[in-house]
């Protein structure tokens, strides 16, 4: 019995040391700066006059930092969808692309100062306002 008990007490011991070695790998890997590509789905506001369409339903995002800024944009703005407002329409126009400068801006916003955007695709997105039926 007493070989029993000795035999669980050490592979306790050994779990416990495969799981500390294991979190410390963890942690320093997320604290090594990597590029990853991050997909924001795109919304259009409510405050317009017409039925907004936008030429694609998301973006993707290619950015670099180091694991932990990357995870926690994630954990926090995983389910949030960028939204784009009407008022990117220049008066009595039907529809206006959003390129590349402008995009940027808003999805740097989007994503947060601690990550670099390296590249958006597609590089322009067009809001439509189509008439609203009735």
């Amino acid at each position: 019995m007493a070989e029993g008990k000795r035999n669980a007490s050490e592979v306790r011991v050994f779990l416990l040391c495969v799981a500390l070695a294991s979190t410390i790998w963890f942690l320093r890997a997320l604290n090594k700066d990597t590029k990853t590509e991050l997909i924001v789905p795109l919304e259009v506001g409510t405050n317009a006059p017409c039925i907004p369409q936008l030429s694609t339903d998301t973006l993707r995002v290619e950015v670099y930092g180091s694991g932990f800024q990357i995870i926690s944009r994630s954990l926090i703005r995983g389910s949030h969808s960028l939204v784009l407002h009407p008022d990117f329409l220049p008066a009595g126009s039907a529809s206006k692309s959003i390129h590349t400068d402008e995009l940027q801006n808003v999805v740097k916003a989007f994503v947060g100062k601690q990550l670099e955007l390296l590249v958006i695709k597609p590089d322009s997105v067009t809001l439509t306002c189509a008439a609203p039926e009735g």
